[in-house]
């Protein structure tokens, strides 16, 4: 990594992009920052560089030309917290891509939500990959993850990320398609796996160019449930996320899919605020750069010690 990206110029308080290093120079003009007041803790908590704060600071584009495929159990579409933004993508088993268990929708709440979300106007694709009794095997995750990659590549400008809401055991197959995503120009967002052993046992997480996360708590310490270890790229916030539900307007969970989805929302955010669109490997060296040092407690050896950031505080 190149020490230049660590020059933030005029970013954290105008609201102005500048990314330096040895994968270019975007920048983009002057927007303003919008404050969301007794935000979730999460969203607070990545716009801050202490703990503790009440509102989210962001900046207005909040994810605008910016679409992010949900590879999981669907999407609620037409949750208020959307605000039409939801489409239906691809169901690997036919149908429309909409949410029977809730995890998806969860998810997209935290990535784009009105409420919850880090990237405000980012456009949510569902991709369903469960079929009717809400289960899923890796081949169905491979053909889910595959269209969200071709399409995605696609598309006129690639302002895409991609999350996949869950993990399994290792995977090559998978894992290489992940790799492939990347190459192609596309980010895949991946939570680490949760209970015990380390994340590299895990896919798609384990994937050497997978912008893999682990959780952490309101104290800035890592959850415990969340395995954390080499392959863990970047932490950010995963207990007690407040965020969209398909029984109840709203639920409360925890764990590293809420985590991962702050980090594709910021991504998304990320992309939304450059005048060019970023390479895969720009977004992944941005969100790395970005990241809060040293501020994090209880983590094992080789996890990396990086809080999610949006560097506006």
């Amino acid at each position: 990594m190149s020490t230049g990206w660590r020059r933030r110029v005029g970013w954290a308080l105008i609201g102005t992009v500048v990314l330096l290093g040895s994968t270019g120079v975007a920048t983009a003009a002057p927007d303003k920052t919008t404050t969301q007041r007794n935000a979730p803790w999460g969203l607070a908590r990545i716009s801050h560089a202490k703990k503790g704060a009440k509102d989210y600071v962001y900046n207005a584009k909040a994810g605008e030309g910016v679409s992010v495929y949900v590879v999981g159990s669907g999407i609620k579409l037409d949750h208020r917290e959307f605000q039409g933004r939801a489409r239906s993508g691809h169901s690997v088993h036919g149908g429309v891509a909409k949410d029977a268990t809730g995890g998806g929708t969860y998810a997209a709440g935290i990535v784009a939500g009105r409420t919850y979300g880090v990237a405000k106007k980012a456009e949510l694709v569902a991709v369903r990959i469960t079929d009717s009794k809400g289960q899923a095997g890796s081949e169905d995750l491979v053909k889910g993850l595959d269209w969200a990659i071709t399409d995605a590549v696609g598309r006129p400008e690639q302002r895409s990320v991609i999350l996949v809401t869950g993990s399994g055991e290792q995977d090559p197959a998978l894992n290489k398609l992940v790799n492939d995503a990347y190459d192609k120009g596309v980010l895949v967002v991946a939570g680490a796996g949760m209970g015990k052993g380390d994340s590299c046992e895990y896919s798609p997480g384990s994937a050497s160019k997978a912008m893999t996360v682990a959780a952490t708590t309101q104290d800035d310490q890592k959850l415990k449930e969340s395995t954390g270890g080499k392959c863990v790229k970047v932490l950010a916030p995963g207990k007690d996320i407040k965020s969209a539900g398909i029984k109840r307007p709203e639920m409360t969970n925890s764990g590293n899919l809420a985590a991962a989805a702050h980090v594709a929302g910021t991504a998304a955010y990320f992309l939304s605020v450059t005048p060019k669109p970023l390479t895969a490997k720009q977004l992944y060296a941005v969100i790395l750069a970005t990241a809060r040092k040293d501020v994090l407690s209880g983590l094992e050896d080789g996890t990396p010690n990086r809080l999610l950031s949006n560097l506006n505080q």
